[in-house]
């Protein structure tokens, strides 16, 4: 997963952002899955990951709910307005109509964690790195607790294998 996380560093230095938002929109997510008792992903594993790893580092309004509503709707429909499934009750809806990210270069325009009536901004070079930061304590908690369930599914995270996989291929690069 380190090399996942150094990719979303690399990504904001050559400016883009859409693949480090994405990426390091899905890390509570990844996370989630490896500590869980079966490997899978679910909802309230990513708000209860964002709010213990996410929540202190990255300095912003942005509760778990909404970092979730986001997610889905950036990933599934490429739009910013964070979107509930249909029926969702009143006290479960996102706090912003629309959240936009700030991109840190060009103009002397600094903006983080800025409400203006119901959207948010926020700095997107901030965010990812702050959720980089986060996953990178949770790796080491992980690691020194020597905790099972992270032991038993990083196994089945995607990984990029230089070599190639063998017996299949040797000698060519694969993400698998």
């Amino acid at each position: 997963m380190r090399w996942l996380l150094n990719e979303i560093e690399m990504a904001i230095e050559h400016k883009l952002l859409f693949i480090a938002l994405q990426t390091a929109l899905a890390i509570p997510d990844i996370c989630g899955a490896i500590e869980s008792e079966d490997g899978i992903s679910r909802k309230t594993q990513y708000f209860a990951w964002y709010d213990e790893y996410a929540k202190p580092k990255l300095n912003c309004w942005m509760s778990a709910q909404d970092c979730y509503y986001f997610r889905c709707s950036m990933l599934h429909q490429g739009s910013t307005i964070p979107s509930p499934p249909p029926g969702t009750k009143e006290e479960n809806k996102p706090s912003y109509s629309r959240i936009v990210f700030v991109c840190p270069y060009g103009g002397n325009i600094k903006m983080h964690n800025c409400a203006l009536d119901d959207m948010l901004a926020v700095d997107v070079s901030i965010f990812c790195r702050g959720l980089v930061e986060a996953a990178q304590q949770w790796i080491e908690k992980m690691e020194n607790e020597k905790n099972a369930n992270y032991i038993k599914n990083t196994n089945r995270i995607i990984r990029y294998y230089p070599q190639g996989i063998g017996p299949y291929f040797n000698n060519v690069g694969m993400i698998g």
